[in-house]
C-alpha cells in the first residue's frame, strides 16, 4: 500500500481553521489548486509540498486571517510531524 500523506501537518491544520479549501481560497486569492498542492507529498506530486505551506503564502494568510476575525495562533502554523506520514519504504 503507497502512503500518500505529507510528512508535516501544517497545510492541513492552517486549511482546517479557514473552513476548507475552498474558503481559504475565496478569502486568500489562492487557487484551489494551489492549496491542494500543499497538503500532497513531493514524491507522489513534483507540486507538492509536503504538507508546509510556503512562507509566502503563510504570511499572507495570517494578515486575511488577523483581518477576517479567523482564530490563527502560532501552535496552528507549527511544523509538526503529520502522525499519519510514514516513512517511504
Amino acid at each position: 500500500m503507497r502512503n500518500h500523506e505529507p510528512k508535516y501537518a501544517q497545510a492541513d491544520t492552517v486549511i482546517a481553521r479557514f473552513g476548507g479549501v475552498t474558503a481559504l481560497s475565496r478569502m486568500c486569492g489562492f487557487h484551489r489548486s494551489t492549496i491542494h498542492y500543499w497538503t500532497w507529498p513531493r514524491r507522489v506530486n513534483p507540486h507538492g509540498t509536503d504538507g508546509l505551506v510556503p512562507t509566502r503564502s503563510l504570511l499572507r494568510i495570517r494578515d486575511i486571517a488577523r483581518m477576517q476575525g479567523v482564530l490563527l495562533t502560532e501552535d496552528d502554523t507549527a511544523i509538526r510531524i503529520n502522525p499519519k506520514w510514514r516513512a517511504p519504504e
